[in-house]
């Protein structure tokens, strides 16, 4: 009986420690997917010129930064208020590459 309970103990703590990991995980995709939907937002605006070489400058080097600050982040596991701090990041970074796909400056060539 001493076993059974034992056992019943271990595998309710494996259980929630793989729901841990797993969401972890999940977020983590998440993070993946979306950066690499920027950069290719990115790319896009500079097939359709509608970025010029300083917007693309600024927006790769934004991306790496905040693209590091999430693996630092994810280096122990994400936690709630480290996910919204990622969320928060990646927003200001989208809105910041619709702005400057949409602004009206001529676009030079960019590569």
């Amino acid at each position: 009986m001493k076993v059974l309970k034992h056992l019943l103990v271990a595998t309710v703590a494996l259980v929630m420690t793989n729901g841990n990991f797993a969401n972890a995980t999940e977020a983590g995709e998440r993070v993946k997917k979306r950066q690499q939907r920027q950069a290719q937002r990115i790319k896009q605006g500079i097939e359709s010129e509608s970025l010029t070489k300083e917007e693309v400058r600024s927006l790769r080097k934004s991306n790496r930064k905040n693209r590091r600050r999430a693996d630092k982040m994810a280096e122990n596991g994400l936690d709630e208020k480290e996910r919204k701090r990622i969320r928060r990041m990646q927003k200001r970074q989208s809105k910041k590459i619709h702005r400057l796909k949409h602004n009206d400056d001529e676009a030079q060539i960019a590569e």
